[in-house]
C-alpha cells in the first residue's frame, strides 16, 4: 500500500521475533510538531483547539461550518468563518 503525508508506521515485535508492520492517521497535534500539513476534513474541535490562534469557540465554528456545508471544506472556507478575515486566514494558511 502506499504511504501519504500523515501515515504513521507503527513496528512491533512479536514474542516469537516476528515483525508486525501496521499504519495509523497521525493526530493534528503530531501533524504541527512535525511541520506535515493538516487536514481540515479530519480534524475534530480539539484539534483546531491546539492550533495557534484558534481557540475552543473558533473551533466550534470551524467544526459546525463543515458539518453545516456536507461534511467537508477546503481551506479557503476559513474566510467564512466568522472571527478569521485575512490577517488570521494567513496565519493559519500555513498549517494546511
Amino acid at each position: 500500500m502506499p504511504l501519504v503525508n500523515g501515515i504513521a508506521l507503527h513496528v512491533t515485535v512479536r514474542p516469537d521475533g516476528a515483525l508486525l508492520l501496521t499504519k495509523s492517521q497521525m493526530t493534528a497535534n503530531e501533524r504541527l510538531v512535525m511541520g506535515i500539513p493538516l487536514d481540515i476534513n479530519a480534524m475534530n474541535e480539539d484539534d483546531f483547539d491546539r492550533m495557534p490562534g484558534i481557540g475552543p469557540i473558533m473551533a466550534k465554528r470551524i467544526v459546525m461550518y463543515r458539518q453545516n456545508n456536507g461534511g467537508i471544506m477546503v481551506v479557503n472556507d476559513l474566510l467564512s468563518i466568522e472571527g478569521i478575515g485575512e490577517k488570521k486566514y494567513k496565519q493559519l494558511v500555513k498549517y494546511f
